[in-house]
């Protein structure tokens, strides 16, 4: 798996995912207030999963991030189960169009 290796007040947390699934880390600034969230959604396990549930951060705090390959991650402090779908690739869009695009003879 590739992950983020992410330390924060001196807590290393690795937030990782497989191959094809999505991995984000957000910054965001409600009403003048700043906050960080790093979670994970598992397409196959149709699993959600958070190790940063919108923490709030200060102005100065410092964070590292360092991408790593690893077998093991830290165990999130959040995991629920998801009614998602894994997203089409680019790839797989360009041939349901150019499919369609020949089945109209335009092509």
């Amino acid at each position: 798996m590739k992950g983020l290796k992410i330390n924060y007040k001196g807590k290393n947390t690795i937030a990782a995912v497989k191959d094809g699934d999505l991995l984000v880390v957000d910054m965001h600034d409600v009403r003048g207030k700043s906050f960080f969230y790093a979670g994970s959604v598992d397409y196959d396990e149709q699993l959600g999963r958070v190790w940063y549930p919108i923490v709030p951060i200060e102005l100065g705090d410092t964070f590292e991030f360092e991408v790593v390959e690893t077998d093991q991650m830290t165990e999130p402090v959040e995991t629920k189960k998801k009614d998602v779908e894994r997203p089409i690739s680019k790839l797989e869009q360009f041939y349901q169009l150019e499919s369609l695009i020949k089945e109209r003879g335009l092509l």
